[in-house]
């Protein structure tokens, strides 16, 4: 198995997770996992057989990688299957190297006899012409799955290759209770509910994004704030849970949890008080059994949202990357998505979310109606 990146994002935690669990259900006894940096591991995930060092492949350049790959074959050649985790990695928009790396090591697994899949990934409406030209190339026996119909119109289109349609593997992850924090955190949502309060969970987008006239940290947290104060002055019942998901920083981005740190320390008191913040300690599995209890979510987070989605649980979404329009295609849900221009501007997520907070119930009763067809769709990547 080959996942979309190495581990800190709780979105490719689910995805990894929820594979691995799947596969051990249907009966298989030996798993691989393929490493970008085998000093970071994954949490909650235990039943792994081999961990594959492909850092330097991963890492550096010319001979030095290739030489990597090549020494990669007698080892995956005595696997049956070859999984990569496509996520949204595959039309180069993050990193094109690695999604050119990505694609090169799929080509070939399938070139020495494995049966190869790329399991539900999404692909935005710009792909790079060599991400497109690498899809075209693979060996025709790579099966490419799509996770939403958006995605696979736009493969087809683009690479003139059968696409199948599924959905999210990460739909199939089991949510995990065996843990003090989420034992913790469900006693205080039940206290908040049963006093008649609305809890709505809060994971921030991470970016900044100048076309919002947003540069600095501040600037971000101020817009997150500002956003609470303005939905408890309108209902005063409201309780907040603030939500990691994504523990890594780069350049002009940084981790969830330094966000809601911040959001929750410059809150006022009266609403500080009945509010939680969600700790870097739960795993993909962990936080999707909390979300499971929440009345509505606001996401920053593909996964995140999916997470909710699989708990029955209404989801409004900072959309990015193209990816959240198929999602909620698949559901026939409508006014679920604000863009980050629009989010970060002056009272626009407060407009966006008081809805969503009204129609909650309605919405959960067409998540209800979609999901085991959904959950159909995330089994169909292995059949």
């Amino acid at each position: 198995m080959l996942p979309a990146a190495a581990p800190g994002n709780l979105g490719d935690e689910a995805l990894v997770a929820a594979t691995v669990n799947y596969l051990q259900q249907k009966g298989v006894n030996h798993i691989g996992l393929i490493s970008y940096n085998p000093d970071r591991q994954w949490g909650g995930l235990h039943s792994v057989n081999e961990v594959i060092d492909m850092k330097d492949y991963f890492s550096y350049g010319s001979w030095r990688s290739w030489k990597a790959l090549f020494r990669l074959v007698p080892i995956i050649v005595r696997y049956e299957q070859f999984y990569c985790l496509g996520a949204d990695m595959m039309d180069g928009y993050y990193y094109p190297p690695a999604t050119s790396k990505m694609l090169s090591m799929i080509s070939v697994a399938a070139s020495i006899g494995l049966d190869t899949t790329v399991i539900g990934f999404s692909f935005n409406e710009k792909p790079t012409p060599d991400s497109v030209q690498s899809l075209r190339k693979l060996p025709s026996n790579v099966k490419l799955c799509a996770r939403d119909q958006i995605s696979q119109e736009r493969l087809v289109k683009h690479t003139d290759r059968a696409i199948k349609l599924v959905a999210d593997v990460a739909f199939l992850l089991p949510p995990s209770v065996e843990s003090e924090a989420v034992s913790e955190i469900w006693e205080w949502i039940a206290q908040q509910q049963n006093n008649g309060r609305i809890v709505i969970g809060f994971n921030p987008y991470n970016q900044l994004t100048e076309g919002a006239g947003i540069q600095t940290f501040e600037q971000l947290v101020r817009i997150y704030v500002d956003t609470l104060v303005e939905l408890y002055s309108k209902n005063q019942t409201i309780s907040f849970v603030l939500i990691s998901h994504d523990f890594r920083t780069y350049k002009n981005k940084f981790s969830d949890l330094a966000i809601i740190e911040a959001i929750f320390k410059a809150l006022p008191a009266e609403i500080q008080f009945p509010s939680q913040k969600i700790s870097a300690t739960c795993t993909a599995a962990n936080i999707k059994a909390i979300v499971g209890k929440l009345d509505l979510v606001l996401s920053g987070k593909f996964h995140l949202s999916i997470a909710c989605l699989g708990q029955q649980t209404p989801v409004g979404c900072i959309t990015y990357q193209g990816k959240f329009e198929g999602l909620f295609k698949h559901f026939e849900l409508e006014g679920m998505m604000i863009e980050p221009q629009q989010a970060l501007q002056s009272n626009n997520l407060v407009k966006f979310l008081v809805p969503l907070i009204e129609n909650r119930k309605d919405i959960c009763q067409q998540i209800q109606a979609k999901l085991p067809k959904i959950q159909e769709l995330a089994r169909a990547n292995f059949v």
